[in-house]
């Protein structure tokens, strides 16, 4: 939400990992991993993970979507960026979902001590505060305009 001042990922990112509950088993497909005897819902059905935005129209048909986890695993970035439909072990899924998601409170933060209608906001990991980028001047009739110089703030916690 964009009232929300926490934002998931850093840069917010997340990728997801799918859990479907399948009917008949599903057969020349690496993006459907089976899941079993790690889990079974109720022994009815095959259940399957699939690490990746996954694209509905890739959906088997009697196949329906048990659990939907978030990640931001490195390894689901790369692919979400490069286009990558790259099919995960089990194992890789488990350590996707190990690594969890991140929440960043830089908007917050942000919000508290920069002008962010005003001035760039963001965090600076080379001196380990936000710094707040100013990148316009006001002009006399109160107009504002790209003055071509860069001055930082540094905030420490």
């Amino acid at each position: 939400l964009s009232r929300d001042p926490y934002e998931v990922g850093s840069p917010p990112w997340v990728g997801h990992v799918l859990y479907l509950n399948c009917s008949k088993p599903v057969k020349n497909d690496p993006m459907y991993v089976d899941t079993s005897p790690c889990i079974k819902w109720n022994s009815k059905g095959h259940v399957y993970a699939i690490a990746n935005d996954f694209n509905t129209g890739r959906l088997n048909v009697g196949c329906q979507v048990k659990l939907v986890a978030t990640s931001s695993d490195s390894s689901l970035f790369k692919n979400f960026v490069n286009n990558i439909s790259q099919p995960f072990s089990y194992a890789e899924i488990q350590g996707i979902l190990n690594y969890g998601f991140d929440l960043t409170w830089v908007r917050r933060a942000c919000e508290d001590f920069c002008d962010t209608n005003l001035q760039n906001c963001q965090f600076n990991g080379e001196i380990g505060g936000l710094e707040c980028e100013i990148d316009y001047c006001r002009t006399p009739l109160g107009k504002f305009v790209n003055c071509g110089k860069n001055l930082s703030f540094h905030f420490d916690f």
